[in-house]
């Protein structure tokens, strides 16, 4: 007996302790306050006046028709969700089309659509049906603004009814026909990689593309970042213009991209946080590459990403599939990526995507090569309570990004990376 006690005194107030915050949030809703309500004037019926059990009646049913009704309801719908595309970016609208059927003798109201849908967090209804007449079908088109990459919709979205006095909400799930990728957001690079890393290699045949070091194919306007030596100073001054020559490519050129996707060394959350706009960068410089016909690598948390030259536009695709569905809180350390990244040929351009704090907090493991290009993000643009001080590092940043508003005119100004391979 007294040891029954004494389990009782120790595991009873932790109990109650734990149960008090599940009751808090029961009383705080609407069908708490209703059950208290009913409560009391079940208790003034009982001991001061008869009266008060018709109150506790009518609270009763109250409460039974507002859990029954949507119960009922749901029952006899089912809805299906289906997206007019298969691919977007952030920030361009997308077009979805909800169908509802209603199996049901009579009319349903107060539909809503709930779930991880409507952003990145998910939260709220995003859309509202007024009603769904009997035995019917009825369908909506509403436009969908993704503000982040991912796959839409990132959970299981749930068709809910509250009706009629909002007490309670039944859901159940919605069929998913069509999802939605959504790609980062890019921007133009002003970037020349002909000869990016210097791969042209011996014993290789020539490309049907332009390089840096075969035979002469031409002429054209000088690119940005581009070096003097190719320069035709006679098509120059006839044409009053920058002209350079273009040379056979014999090999295609490669770049490796190499993305810090540490937590602890980025700053601000969700899509304005700095690992995000990294990403999107990251996007940019990947994109450009493949688009000039450059063997693109991408590396984060563990997972490389390739993108050949010979791949095309499906590489391309295959790329930004990629980055769309990255798990940045997946994968080995970057420590590990960056040593499989320098196991590489060593004529390869790599540029490192991290911010300032990555810097003054580099990977363990990690030798970063003196011919890297490196790509920073001031943490400071992303959360202005970052404060780095005077510290200083021995790293000369290739692009240094002050803020959101400073990627598109910093990718924009980039320098070619032809004179920087290791």
């Amino acid at each position: 007996m007294n040891i029954f006690l004494i389990n009782m005194r120790t595991h009873v107030p932790s109990i109650v302790r734990a149960a008090i915050p599940a009751i808090g949030r029961g009383l705080g809703t609407t069908l708490g306050c209703l059950g208290l309500v009913g409560l009391a004037s079940l208790l003034c019926g009982l001991f001061l006046h008869p009266r008060g059990l018709v109150a506790a009646a009518g609270a009763a049913g109250v409460a039974a028709i507002g859990t029954a009704w949507p119960w009922l309801s749901i029952r006899g719908l089912s809805a299906s969700i289906e997206f007019d595309r298969r691919r977007g970016r952030e920030g361009e609208a997308a077009t979805f089309r909800l169908r509802i059927r209603n199996r049901l003798p009579w009319g349903v109201w107060g539909l809503s659509v709930v779930g991880d849908f409507g952003s990145a967090k998910g939260s709220g209804p995003v859309v509202s049906l007024p009603r769904v007449k009997a035995r019917d079908t009825a369908e909506i088109r509403a436009d969908f603004v993704p503000s982040m990459r991912g796959e839409y919709p990132s959970g299981v979205p749930r068709l809910a009814c509250g009706f009629p006095f909002g007490l309670w909400e039944a859901s159940r799930p919605i069929e998913v026909r069509g999802r939605l990728l959504v790609w980062p957001r890019t921007y133009p690079v002003g970037l020349a990689i002909e000869a990016a890393g210097g791969t042209d290699g011996r014993g290789l045949s020539p490309r049907d593309r332009a390089g840096g070091r075969g035979d002469l194919m031409g002429v054209r306007p000088y690119r940005r970042g581009e070096p003097i030596g190719r320069i035709h100073w006679g098509q120059t001054a006839r044409r009053a213009e920058l002209i350079v020559c273009e040379a056979c490519s014999t090999a295609a050129p490669r770049i490796r991209i190499d993305l810090d996707p540490r937590r602890e060394v980025h700053a601000g959350e969700g899509s304005v946080g700095s690992r995000e706009w990294a990403i999107r960068v990251a996007a940019s410089l990947a994109e450009r590459g493949a688009l000039l016909g450059a063997d693109v690598s991408l590396a984060c948390g563990g997972r490389t990403i390739v993108a050949t030259a010979d791949a095309g536009r499906s590489g391309q695709v295959a790329l930004l599939d990629a980055l769309a569905r990255l798990q940045l809180d997946a994968g080995p350390r970057l420590a590990e990526s960056q040593a499989r990244s320098h196991r590489l040929a060593p004529n390869e351009a790599c540029i490192r995507i991290t911010t300032d704090l990555g810097l003054l907090r580099p990977a363990r493991d990690a030798s970063p090569s003196r011919g890297d290009l490196w790509v920073v993000l001031s943490t400071r643009g992303f959360d202005p309570t970052i404060d780095l001080g005077p510290e200083a590092h021995d790293v000369s940043p290739w692009l240094w990004i002050e803020g959101p508003e400073r990627v598109a005119s910093s990718l924009r100004g980039a320098r070619g990376v032809a004179g920087h391979a290791r």
